[in-house]
């Protein structure tokens, strides 16, 4: 909506808009019960977006500035000890990153960059995002690791600036990127795929019982 939406957006029409197609498709099962279930929840999303719309013009600017500029160096080291505070904060994450500090390092500070482009190219951005939370299934990433994860990033920020405008957009932007991933790892997991990722024969046929024979090719692939 930021950067993609041109002139005035009333998000009350397009809950009018969005009423009516769905009277119109499904007249027979749409009741009224329907309709103010429809009402209410789109009531609680526009008074969210309503909060959230002049957040991404607000800490555009101050987000673009302080990660354009922050030295490769630095970056390496906030990319460093971000991850050590979240080793701190969740020890056991550690055994999922069994790589080099450097590599630590990039990842981290992909991240900042990341923050950065929500911004940006928004629209890019959380197909990336999309993008990466798909392949964090793979890699069998716990969801709940998110959370802390941003925490530490954060916390790390706080040590090289003291800027609040910066501190707080950073939050957001990494906020909804690990909304983002989480979601598309809960929505994209399913027993077959966990099945392989645990690498058990036992879990893939029981995965695979409830697919017709004709089917299971296609299933696994």
């Amino acid at each position: 909506m930021h950067k993609d939406v041109e002139g005035d957006m009333r998000l009350v029409d397009y809950k009018l808009c969005m009423l009516a197609t769905l009277r119109s498709l499904l007249p027979k099962s749409w009741s009224i019960a329907h309709e103010q279930a429809w009402i209410s929840m789109w009531d609680g999303i526009e008074e969210i977006l309503n909060k959230n719309r002049s957040l991404p013009a607000k800490y555009e600017k101050a987000v673009e500035k302080f990660v354009s500029t922050l030295p490769d160096d630095e970056k390496k080291q906030f990319g460093l000890n971000a991850f050590n505070r979240l080793f701190d904060k969740v020890p056991k994450a550690e055994s999922h990153f069994n790589t080099s500090n450097a590599r630590l390092s990039i990842l981290a500070a992909k991240g900042l960059d990341m923050a950065m482009d929500m911004y940006k190219t928004p629209t890019r951005a959380v197909n990336e995002v999309t993008t990466l939370g798909l392949r964090h299934i793979m890699y069998n990433i716990e969801t709940s690791y998110f959370e802390p994860f941003v925490e530490a990033l954060v916390e790390e920020v706080r040590m090289f600036t003291t800027d609040e405008l910066v501190i707080e957009g950073l939050e957001w932007s990494l906020s909804q990127i690990a909304c983002i991933m989480v979601f598309t790892i809960d929505e994209g997991s399913n027993p077959l795929l966990k099945a392989v990722i645990a690498n058990s024969p036992k879990m893939v046929k029981a995965a695979l019982a409830g697919v017709a024979r004709n089917k299971r090719a296609e299933a696994c692939l």
